[in-house]
C-alpha cells in the first residue's frame, strides 16, 4: 500500500479504499497534522453537498478522527469528534437514526469530560465578571473548555435528550457568560 503514503494520493480514492488503508496503516507513520488534514479532507466530502450528508465519507472522518484521539487525549481532539457527530445529527435531523452518531453518546461525552459543577461555574463567571485578567489561567482555560463542549451541545439542542436535561439547559444558558 505504498501509493496511499501522501494526503493527495488518498484523496483520489474512495472512501471505501480509505477505511481499507486506515485498517491497515501504521498509525505512528505519519505526523498529526497528516491525520488532521485527511480528517480535514474527509469533513469537506462529508459535507460537500449543502444540507446532505455522504455518510461513506463521514465515516472516513469519523474513524480518522479516533485515530487521533488514541493518540492525543487531549479534549480538542475529542471534541473534534463531537463536533463531527453532532453536524451530522443536525444536518439529518432527528427524524432518522444515524449509524455513525448518536445524541445519547454526545451528552454522555459531555459528562464525562466536565471538570466543574454548573454551579461552581456559575459562581465562577459572576465572581470575575469585571476582572477576567487576575484570574488563574487554569480555570480560565476549564471554563473557556466547558464553553467549547457546550457549543457541541448547542449544534443539537433542539433534540428532545438535550430539551429534557434540565442540568444540560442550565448548562447552555450559562454558555454565554463563559469565556
Amino acid at each position: 500500500m505504498t501509493d496511499f503514503v501522501t494526503l493527495e494520493s488518498l484523496k483520489q480514492q474512495s472512501p471505501a479504499q480509505i477505511l481499507s488503508f486506515l485498517e491497515q496503516a501504521d498509525n505512528s507513520q505519519h505526523d498529526f497534522n497528516w491525520w488532521l488534514g485527511l480528517a480535514q479532507v474527509a469533513t469537506l466530502e462529508t459535507f460537500r453537498v449543502p444540507g446532505q450528508v455522504n455518510l461513506e465519507w463521514a465515516e472516513v472522518a469519523m474513524r480518522v478522527r479516533e485515530i487521533l484521539a488514541n493518540r492525543d487525549q487531549s479534549i480538542s481532539v475529542s471534541r473534534d469528534l463531537m463536533m463531527l457527530k453532532a453536524r451530522l445529527i443536525a444536518t439529518m435531523g432527528n427524524t432518522e437514526p444515524i449509524p455513525l452518531a448518536s445524541v445519547g453518546e454526545i451528552v454522555r461525552w459531555f459528562f464525562d469530560h466536565l471538570t466543574i459543577s454548573c454551579d461552581e461555574a456559575e459562581k465562577l463567571t459572576e465572581d470575575m465578571s469585571d476582572h477576567f485578567q487576575s484570574k488563574n489561567i487554569s480555570i480560565l482555560r476549564q471554563l473557556r473548555d466547558v464553553k467549547l463542549m457546550l457549543i457541541v451541545l448547542q449544534l443539537i439542542e433542539t433534540h428532545e435528550q438535550i430539551n429534557s436535561n434540565a442540568e444540560l439547559q442550565k448548562w447552555l444558558q450559562l454558555k454565554d457568560k463563559l469565556p
